[in-house]
């Protein structure tokens, strides 16, 4: 699941962000183990038009 957004502060300056949430299943074993398990991560950044 992943839930962002954009916040325009003028007309060509603006903010944008996300943040992501995943589940790994694995559906059979690998020689590294189990590899079921959680993930977040999330992005944040600035832009600006021309």
């Amino acid at each position: 699941m992943t839930v962002g957004g954009t916040y325009n502060f003028t007309e060509t300056f603006y903010g944008n962000a996300s943040f992501t949430y995943d589940i790994f299943d694995a559906k059979e074993e690998f020689v590294s183990g189990d590899e079921d398990g959680t993930a977040y991560y999330g992005y944040a950044g600035i832009g600006w038009r021309f």
